[in-house]
This record gives structure tokens, C-alpha cells and sequence, in this order.
């Protein structure tokens, strides 16, 4: 069974193991540090058998002079682990987090817009995102991963629990 719990500095090694793994865009060891340390209780992975299998990494943003940005920075399940369900929980535990952060850190602001982009070509994702979750495509964005592909902004209002 696959356990999804808050992430920690342990599980870094394997989760940036997973990132390089099974997705184009990697990140540099610091920034999972960076975010893990400024948003503890955001960001969240998958264990199965004492495994990380999957992770989702999510970070505030300011936008004019006030937090009320979220954004999923990166979201991973291993290939091996893939459609089993696991991505679905890493978001409805990342939602649920920023919900609770909203509510205990953020009590003067009513909602927080939750935000990803994704490839134009992962159908997969943007069904799961939209269908499951009720993000809204918001925007295009014109060759925005290395390889030259376009991405679309994804966007969930989140009100607090």
C-alpha cells in the first residue's frame, strides 16, 4: 500500500532521483531545499515499502505585496508506479495542505490561486487536472520547457477549509 505523508530532508536524495528519473526539467538539490525549508507542510511523497515512488513539490508566491500565489513547482510519479492512483492523491494531499496553510497563516486573505503548467502534449495530466480537480486553463505559454514545447497555466481557486 502506498503511504503519502509530508516530505523531509531525507527524502530529498530520492525524490530529486525520481525528478531526473522520469522527468525533462530537473531541479538543482538546493531549490528542493529551499522550498522544503520555507513551506514544510506543502510538499508531500508517495512510499511504498519504504520506497519514494512519487512526490509532489509545491511553493508560495507573492503576487503585488501579499502571498496568494501556490504553485506546484513539480509533480512526479515513478513510471513503474504510474496509474495506480498515486498522482491523484499527491494533489488532493497538496490541495488539503495549502488549504490548512491558507486558514492558520493567511486568515485576511480569502482564496489563493493554486498554479502549474504543464506540457501541451500531456493529455494525461491536463485530463486529471481539469476533470478530477477543476483546474481552469488559464493561459498558453509559448516554448516554455528547454525542449521548445508550449505548457498551459493551470489554475485552482482554493478557498480555506
Amino acid at each position: 500500500m502506498v503511504e503519502i505523508r509530508k516530505m523531509n530532508y531525507s527524502d530529498l536524495e530520492s525524490v530529486q532521483e525520481i525528478n531526473t528519473k522520469n522527468l525533462p526539467e530537473n531541479y538543482k538539490m538546493k531549490l528542493y531545499y529551499y522550498i522544503l525549508t520555507l513551506y514544510p507542510d506543502l510538499s508531500f511523497v508517495a512510499v511504498e515499502n519504504g520506497l519514494i515512488v512519487g512526490y509532489i513539490l509545491i511553493k508560495l508566491e507573492k503576487e503585488d505585496l501579499d502571498i496568494n500565489l501556490a504553485y506546484i513547482t513539480s509533480l512526479c510519479v515513478d513510471f513503474e508506479y504510474r496509474n495506480r492512483g498515486i498522482g491523484k492523491r499527491l494533489i488532493e494531499n497538496g490541495i488539503k495542505a495549502v488549504k490548512n496553510y491558507l486558514k492558520e497563516n493567511m486568515s485576511h486573505i480569502n482564496s489563493i490561486n493554486l498554479i502549474l503548467n504543464v506540457r501541451v502534449s500531456n493529455n494525461l495530466a491536463i485530463n486529471l487536472y481539469c476533470n478530477k480537480f477543476g483546474f481552469k486553463n488559464t493561459d498558453l505559454i509559448e516554448k516554455y520547457y528547454h525542449n521548445k514545447e508550449d505548457a498551459y497555466r493551470m489554475v485552482l481557486t482554493i478557498l480555506p477549509s
